[in-house]
């Protein structure tokens, strides 16, 4: 049984909510998450470089000279890979980076990551947490009361929270995500998860129920 701490917007501990371990932690589950993060990587990589093959570039239709009787090698088209300005062979094209991993796996994956999260006490919850308008001067007044420091933190925003999305995400250390976007990769990358009771609330349904 892990337990999370649910802070008002004063940072004082209002609640301490039990959150059940539905599976128990295993020594793989380290590379488990490796392998989640490394395939989302991977499958957002863009294929940018590009080279034209022998058959995309224009020209080379006609024989460049007779087949024999001229003493020079013989040559089909002037777009021969061994030619100047000819295509080449084997340059970048359309690789594609995509990588598999089976449903269960990239659930587990994200359990792993946020019970890790959980068990070392880098996950805030805040309850209470409203504005009328975007505001960041307000949202790091709030901040500054919760045990957060000056790590880099991800905001984790229910539905209906735009105004605490678009206050957050001026901040330079704060990562914003909607809740349904949570990700390996962004609870990886940043040492402490922020996130309002009505983001916590659909995390611990979807992921750790």
């Amino acid at each position: 049984m892990a337990t999370v701490k649910i802070y008002n917007i004063k940072g004082k501990v209002i609640e301490e909510h039990a959150v059940p371990l539905a599976f128990e932690m295993r020594e793989s589950d380290q590379e488990l998450l490796t392998r989640a993060v490394k395939r989302q990587l991977a499958n957002a990589r863009k294929n940018y470089a590009k080279t034209k093959t022998r058959g995309e570039i224009s020209g080379g239709g006609a024989k460049p000279w007779r087949q024999k009787g001229t003493g020079r090698a013989r040559h089909g088209s002037s777009r021969s890979p061994i030619w100047r300005h000819g295509g080449i062979t084997f340059g970048p094209g359309n690789q594609n980076f995509e990588e598999n991993m089976n449903k269960k796996e990239r659930r587990r994956a994200m359990q792993v990551a946020l019970m890790e999260k959980i068990l070392n006490e880098n996950l805030v919850v805040v309850d209470g947490l409203k504005l009328d308008k975007p505001s960041t001067k307000e949202c790091t007044k709030i901040m500054d009361k919760l045990p957060i420091g000056e790590n880099r933190i991800l905001f984790l925003a229910g539905e209906d929270e735009d105004q605490l999305f678009l206050s957050f995400r001026n901040m330079p250390i704060v990562e914003c995500l909607p809740s349904e976007r949570v990700n390996g990769f962004s609870l990886l990358k940043n040492e402490k998860v922020l996130a309002t009771r009505k983001a916590f609330e659909y995390i611990e349904k979807v992921w750790l129920s």
